[in-house]
Order: structure tokens, then sequence, then C-alpha cells
């Protein structure tokens, strides 16, 4: 089965105490538990904003709904994230209809920008689709999320996944928890598969 799409740092999440981690079935069940509402609630914020200049502005500055940076971001330089933001007031926005098309403009536009990686383009991404209604249709794989598909065997080069490349259990999960469990499960993943 082929599961290459098209071509696209390391960063820490915790997973936090799993009682059964010996099938992948009690990993996304925990996950589900324990990190899925966290997600949907950060989604729900970005997705909540009053207009477009406070989505951007959040999204460059990588703020979190607790106000403060976000995880992911916060060695991102403050000038890189100033940059990220004038770049952003400059793209329009209005002829974007999935996320995938914005994730392309995004890592066109803010890929040059030093300290911006893949990470930072993603969930640039995320947040920016949330609020205009554009969500993953596939697995987009960066840092973490990279190193726990490959943790499950699956290796490729490729920077974005179809749902179908990865074992049934996760697909029932929407492409956006795919990538956030991929992260968060990694090692469990690679301790599961080994």
């Amino acid at each position: 089965m082929s599961c290459i799409v098209s071509s696209a740092k390391t960063v820490s999440c915790s997973v936090g105490k799993v009682t059964d981690s010996d099938s992948l079935t009690a990993l996304i069940k925990h996950y589900q538990k324990v990190h899925s509402d966290n997600l949907d609630n950060e989604l729900n914020y970005y997705a909540s904003q009053n207009c477009e200049k406070d989505i951007l502005l959040k999204a460059a500055r990588s703020e979190a709904s607790n106000g403060k940076c976000h995880p992911h971001q916060y060695r991102i330089p403050r000038a890189a994230r100033n940059q990220t933001y004038d770049a952003l007031q400059k793209i329009d926005f209005s002829t974007i209809k999935t996320f995938d098309s914005l994730h392309r403009l995004l890592k066109s536009e803010l890929g040059p920008i030093a300290g911006v990686g893949p990470l930072m383009i993603y969930d640039t991404a995320l947040r920016i689709g949330a609020y205009r209604g554009l969500y993953p249709e596939k697995v987009y794989l960066h840092a973490g999320t990279r190193e726990g598909s490959q943790n499950m065997g699956i290796k490729s080069k490729e920077s974005v996944l179809e749902k179908s490349c990865f074992p049934e259990e996760i697909q029932k999960l929407h492409p956006v928890h795919i990538e956030n469990f991929l992260c968060i499960y990694k090692d469990e993943l690679k301790a599961l598969y080994s």
C-alpha cells in the first residue's frame, strides 16, 4: 500500500500516566480521555476570535487560550514571530478553500523566515484554519508526529499522509487528532511496536 500524498524540530509532548499501554486501542482511549478535549478547546478558542486581525496576531505569536506562548513555539525568537505577523497581514485568505491550500501558502510565505520551521507553519495553519473553518483532511508529519509514525513502522520521507496509511484504530480519529496522538505517544508507540 502506498501512503505517500505529497512532500513538506523536535517537540516534547507529555503523555501522563497510561495504565494499560500494551495495545494501540488502550493508547487511543487514553488519548481521548486525557488529551483530545484540550486540542478541541484550543481550536475552539481560535475559531471564536472576533476578527481576522485577532486570529493573525494570536497565530503569529503562538498565543494559546491561556494568553501564553504555546509550548511548541516558546523557543522561536520574538523577532521571527513579529515577521510572521507581518507576513500574515499581507496574505489574502479569502480565496483559500482548503487546509492543504492554506498550509502550502503558509509554507511558501513563512518558510523563509529564520526560526520558523515545519511545526510553526503547521500550527499557524491550524490556528488560522480553525478560524476559517478549514481543517486537515490528511495527516501532516513534522517533529514528533514523524517520530511517532516511524515508531509505528510507517517510514516515509513525505510530509503528508492519508489516514489510510495508519492502523484501523487510528483512522477513527480526525487527522488533527492523529497528528496530536502521534506526537504525544511517540515513545509509547516505539515500545509497543519494537
